[in-house]
């Protein structure tokens, strides 16, 4: 066995154990898995101890050698000469730290290297005059795990252009954009979208599509249709609008959809008042909002369209939001002086939660308790809010943003936000942008269970998913990999910010808000022990990461997982990203050997 390279001076010097130094490797120990300790503690409340971790520790990796194999060293000065030269090299003093590579090539075709320094075993111990030397040379290596020779070089791709995305397209949990117009797809800008029963509707215009198993259906209703939501018993669809009548159906106002068939949930009993701009479940119950100015809030009971909350101000008709809050049903209404946003509860009646400039409410969202009010407000309560805010029982306050206006709110696991401000649709967590609908609007926004995200526009063009960029890595490797580097450049085009670099399966990003200079790179190094964060023009970057950003976790995952590189970017500008790692293992079992 003589496949062992020393590896020095960053890779630029490689000296191989049996050319340079005629020294022949008999057998080794350590290429297995590193040692590893399991920590345990003491128990306070009873006897014993229990488990709390367990710590990968340093490996020891011992070579067994041989000097004149075949002959080579004849005499004892050569032997000398030999062993002097292996010493020369891996002894550290003031000019060299002592750390070097340990290459194994092994009899695969993938060369892998551990960073080791010198432990032991070339103290002198050879017969007198004998030109023949065995010994074991010792080496420690404190960051335990192996690593190829040669680098994974990933190249991202720009996110493009989503295609067949008139009017309504569709970003998967792993930030993948795809356009679902086609045949009989929406005509125009969605009102609402509701994602049940493993279909999709959407109302536009005066229509409703379904999209089942790819296939779209229209439905046409003679006049808007605006709403829609999943009635009590968990499949009946209830549909919301200013028609009478839907595909050839009577139903004024509200109807409902089950499976293929259209119905008047009031009939025989008392319709609905007005148009309905707003449909929303709670309690077993049905509710909607009605655009007139005597019921503004109604309940369905059996048949009966009932007023819950009516004449709560002169001339407030509703606009297109409500959504259940606990026990509670919030709405907004808009009078001749302000919006107002109203809470109706069984107990409690009418309460009003906020208002702000008449006009500015447009959207309402519960993310998972906390609830999102989006507009074009630059107050609510006489609280400073511009666009987006949040409310507790304590009162509203205001959500780090660059938005005028959100018209649309949708949670999955996150909360996300669409309008009419410059990056369109963003993740409001850190405020990230994940796409760009150019000279339109978003509409409306629906999540689903598989944290799909459905975003509807005003436009027939293609949509863009920004500046970012995205890549599809295959890491070989069994263990994380920490990328020694990410660059980023920007070339061209009015601006571009980046916003974050996340794996998108463990969820960890390195959260930013740089504006980049025009030729500007960023360089990021992630190897434990000489992080880093610099930009071409010289200047360190690591104080530009944000709050949450996992810089001493950050890595490449084991198995295919997905890249994205967040921008946001106006006048198009030209993006590019590199990722460089090394592909690490446990052990050198399996890929070198």
């Amino acid at each position: 066995m003589s496949n062992f390279s020393f590896v020095f001076d960053s890779g630029s010097t490689v000296k191989d154990l049996f050319t340079d130094y005629s020294v022949y490797v008999s057998g080794w120990t350590g290429g297995g898995m590193p040692p590893q300790q399991n920590i345990t503690v003491p128990y306070a409340l009873g006897d014993g101890s229990y488990f709390q971790r367990t710590v990968v520790q340093e490996r020891v990796i011992q070579l067994a050698c041989t000097i004149n194999y075949g002959g080579i060293a004849s005499t004892v000065a050569t032997l000398h000469s030999k062993r002097k030269a292996v010493i020369a090299a891996i002894n550290r003093d003031v000019l060299n730290s002592g750390t070097f590579t340990l290459r194994y090539s092994g009899a695969g075709a993938t060369s892998i290297d551990i960073p080791v320094r010198y432990n032991g075993g070339l103290e002198l111990d050879m017969a007198a005059d004998s030109p023949l030397s065995t010994f074991t040379i010792s080496l420690l290596a404190t960051d335990p795990f192996w690593r190829t020779s040669s680098t994974a070089t990933e190249t991202f791709g720009a996110v493009g252009v989503v295609s067949n995305g008139a009017y309504i397209s569709m970003r998967d949990s792993t930030g993948v954009w795809t356009g679902l117009s086609g045949t009989n797809s929406p005509a125009a800008a969605p009102n609402s979208i509701l994602y049940a029963n493993s279909k999709l509707y959407v109302a536009a215009g005066s229509h409703l599509y379904v999209r089942a198993s790819g296939t779209w259906t229209d439905y046409t209703a003679n006049a808007a249709v605006d709403c829609m939501c999943v009635g009590p018993d968990g499949t009946t669809i209830y549909v919301g609008g200013a028609f009478t009548t839907i595909n050839s159906v009577s139903a004024a106002y509200v109807a409902t959809l089950s499976g293929t068939t259209f119905a008047d949930p009031a009939s025989g009993g008392t319709a609905f008042l007005a148009e309905c701009r707003s449909l929303v479940t709670m309690g077993g119950s049905v509710y909607g909002t009605c655009f007139n100015t005597i019921s503004k809030l109604s309940q369905l009971v059996g048949t009966v369209w009932t007023t819950i909350a009516s004449d709560i101000s002169t001339n407030a008709p509703p606009v297109n939001t409500a959504i259940a809050v606990g026990s509670a049903i919030w709405w907004i209404c808009d009078d001749t002086v302000n919006d107002n946003l109203w809470a109706h509860t069984s107990a409690l009646g009418d309460q009003k939660i906020g208002y702000a400039a008449k006009g500015s409410m447009k959207s309402l969202c519960n993310s998972n308790g906390t609830i999102y009010c989006g507009g074009s407000f630059t107050s609510i309560n006489s609280v400073t809010v511009t666009g987006l805010a949040t409310y507790s029982g304590s009162g509203w306050s205001a959500v780090a943003s660059s938005a005028t206006t959100v018209s649309a709110l949708a949670y999955t696991t996150t909360t996300f936000a669409g309008g009419t401000f410059a990056n369109y649709v963003v993740d409001t967590n850190g405020w990230t942008t994940i796409g760009e609908i150019p000279a339109a609007a978003v509409t409306a926004l629906a999540g689903d269970a598989s944290n799909n995200l459905y975003i509807g526009y005003n436009s027939a063009s293609n949509p863009s998913t920004g500046s970012g960029l995205t890549k599809s890595i295959v890491n070989a490797g069994d263990r994380n990999a920490y990328p020694y580097s990410i660059t980023v450049t920007r070339t061209g085009g009015t601006s571009a910010t980046l916003t974050a670099i996340t794996n998108t399966y463990t969820g960890d990003s390195l959260l930013f808000n740089y504006a980049m200079g025009n030729g500007e790179t960023i360089t990021i190094n992630l190897t434990p022990g000489a992080r880093s964060i610099t930009s071409s023009s010289g200047a360190n970057l690591v104080s530009q990461l944000l709050a949450g950003s996992k810089f001493t976790t950050w890595s490449v995952s084991p198995g295919t997982h997905t890249y994205n590189v967040d921008v946001t970017g106006v006048g198009s500008p030209t993006m590019a990203a590199v990722l460089k790692y090394y592909p690490t293992y446990w052990a050198a079992d399996g890929v070198a050997a």
